[in-house]
């Protein structure tokens, strides 16, 4: 294996989702960053959280922002965002530097996953696109989480 950009984030043995195409696995993206945006969106209007109301407003307008930028990365499309009682509850509790290290860890998993997949389905030039999609979300995430 060459020692390119997208093997780079190559992890061997990594579980790997039953996808059919590049189509799910973009799909799977939308989805993750849809209902993480909702988390976001939701936690920034509700008035009886545990932290500084101004800042966790500051850093919920950032973050939801960050996300609505990586979400254009993926789709055109704005569809509702879901709205189920796990995001109303997940919503409640959110402790942004909490919040935010679990999201670039599953940010972190998903590049691993998506490299590993473009290459072992010889779809590198689609991989390495989604992998700037990824990579910029974590940028994005992690600049908006600054104090």
């Amino acid at each position: 294996m060459t020692n390119g950009y997208l093997e780079r984030h190559y992890k061997e043995g990594i579980q790997l989702p039953i996808v059919n195409g590049w189509e799910e696995m973009e799909e799977r993206e939308v989805m993750r960053i849809r209902r993480a945006l909702s988390v976001t969106i939701l936690a920034g209007t509700l008035p009886n959280r545990t932290g500084d109301p101004v800042t966790d407003k500051r850093k919920a307008r950032r973050v939801s922002h960050a996300l609505r930028n990586a979400l254009k990365g993926w789709t055109k499309i704005s569809n509702q965002l879901p709205l189920d009682d796990a995001v109303r509850r997940e919503a409640l509790r959110v402790e942004w530097s909490a919040w935010c290290s679990k999201h670039i860890s599953v940010v972190e998993t998903e590049i691993a996953i998506i490299a590993t997949w473009a290459i072992q389905n010889d779809l590198k030039r689609w991989g390495r696109s989604a992998v700037v999609n990824l990579e910029n979300e974590y940028n994005w995430v992690t600049y908006a989480i600054r104090t």
